[in-house]
């Protein structure tokens, strides 16, 4: 089975910030609990690099406790976990829209 989407993956949040910098990427699953760079940290800074970069914030947390009115201008969404992987889905599939616009 073929994938839509190639697939990059990272650890820790200046891994993530890394792969950025060096690859194309247009969309960015994000769980904002990271090890090293808050996720806070590591949107920001992702923005910085490429303002047109759709960040889903994925979280097990209450939303509206971690993700801040600061912090909401710069994500495209959030999906709580655990989810629906056909949410998801489409979700990534509404941000890859975007990036074609």
């Amino acid at each position: 089975m073929q994938s839509d989407y190639q697939v990059l993956m990272a650890t820790e949040g200046a891994q993530a910030l890394r792969i950025v910098e060096q690859a194309p990427v247009d969309v960015v699953l994000l769980d904002l609990r990271l090890s090293g760079l808050s996720g806070r940290q590591v949107v920001e800074n992702m923005k910085a690099l490429h303002p047109s970069i759709k960040v889903i914030v994925v979280t097990s947390y209450d939303p509206d406790a971690v993700v801040t009115k600061e912090l909401r201008p710069h994500l495209f969404e959030y999906i709580v976990k655990p989810f629906n992987v056909s949410h998801l889905r489409e979700m990534l599939k509404r941000a890859i829209a975007h990036c074609s616009q």
